[in-house]
């Protein structure tokens, strides 16, 4: 699933990855979720304007849903686009 948002004048794309097979990792971790891949783009250049980004969840977790993914990648999508302006949205 792929999303584009945007915000302040930047472009914002969010896509999930289905990850369904254990990882060696030194924390148990469920065998099935999902990851956010953000990646942010001036709305008129099609080169990223920072590094694409790979997220989990919250000590290092998979997502349940995909709809968790999403949200979240968007979130700290918008976190950086605010602060590389210098400002925070109210």
């Amino acid at each position: 699933m792929e999303r584009n948002y945007d915000y302040m004048g930047y472009a914002i794309r969010v896509s999930t990855d289905s990850i369904s097979e254990p990882v060696l990792r030194q924390v148990r971790m469920a065998e099935s979720g999902y990851i956010a891949m953000v990646s942010i783009y001036k709305s008129d250049r099609q080169e990223p304007c920072f590094p694409q980004m790979r997220l989990t969840d919250i000590g290092d977790r998979w997502f349940v849903t995909e709809v968790d993914a999403l949200m979240r990648g968007y979130s700290v999508g918008r976190r950086i686009v605010e602060e590389a302006l210098g400002q925070r949205a109210a």
